[in-house]
């Protein structure tokens, strides 16, 4: 009844009311819609899984704020309609410090993610590889969204709880229309997912519950008769990501320092004195 009665009450811009409100109501029923798409991921087996909770609890976070703003915008939007002298002086300076830390953080931890995982790369060799031969349970599942990231994998009836993921799956959608349940299909796996995962030859620790629990990543790909993934080329398309993802890093640093150099160039605006 509050926002009823601020609408009919008051002859200043009733449409960008209803629009603020619009926008307030998205921030509370999108991330919800986005939650309930994601309920199926915080558990695994019965396990946390962290990424999920991690952005779960951002995606909460912003219902609140968009909760909070719902509840008090009556109150705020009559304090906008105050003569500006009688408002109380708020230069918003802190949220534009908290908005460059943040963009800051973000760019510093994306160049270390980046740049970590570029000098850790090294080819797969022959020898740290261990080959599985199962039986697909059901058809492969492939999703490609034309933008962003594809994802393919495969389950097999021999391990039933387990997701095979194959990489690179936007340049493997042929590979995904040429299996069907109950094929024979053959991995290469990294000898530390298949102690793990398959001979069960090490204990799951904290980590391999919580960081994508049974989710396995196929080194190459083939059936008896074809090959659709080799270890060779995952490795040449491995090391052509971690190049691009240099040249993204370094395209990213160069638009912060360029807005940071325009931004020093620019004259401040200063107020002139009251007279």
């Amino acid at each position: 009844m509050q926002y009823l009665s601020l609408l009919m009450s008051t002859d200043k811009e009733p449409t960008k009311i209803g629009l603020i409100l619009v926008y307030v109501l998205l921030g509370i029923f999108l991330p919800a819609g986005i939650l309930y798409l994601m309920r199926h991921t915080f558990y695994k087996e019965g396990y946390p899984q962290l990424m999920p909770f991690i952005f779960g609890s951002i995606l909460i976070f912003i219902i609140l704020l968009a909760l909070y703003k719902l509840i008090t915008f009556p109150k705020q939007w009559k304090k906008a309609q105050e003569p500006l002298d009688d408002r109380p002086k708020k230069t918003g300076r802190g949220l534009v410090i908290f908005i460059r830390v943040f963009m800051l953080a973000v760019i510093l931890g994306f160049n270390y993610l980046v740049i970590s995982q570029h000098n850790s790369f090294s080819p797969v060799a022959k020898e740290e590889v261990k080959q599985l031969q199962g039986t697909l349970l059901e058809k492969p599942y492939y999703f490609d969204p034309h933008r962003g990231s594809a994802s393919f994998y495969m389950t097999l009836a021999e391990f039933p709880k387990l997701r095979f993921n194959i990489p690179f799956a936007s340049s493997m959608e042929a590979a995904s229309l040429a299996f069907y349940a109950g094929d024979t299909v053959i991995f290469e796996l990294h000898q530390e997912d298949y102690d793990l995962w398959i001979d069960g030859l090490r204990e799951p620790g904290f980590w391999d519950y919580t960081m994508g629990y049974g989710n396995i990543v196929v080194l190459s790909l083939a059936d008896p008769q074809k090959t659709y993934l080799s270890l060779e080329t995952y490795n040449s398309w491995q090391d052509d990501d971690s190049e691009t993802g240099l040249w993204i890093v370094g395209v990213l640093n160069l638009i912060y320092i360029i807005y940071w150099l325009v931004k020093l160039a620019k004259p401040q605006d200063r107020q002139k004195p009251i007279e």
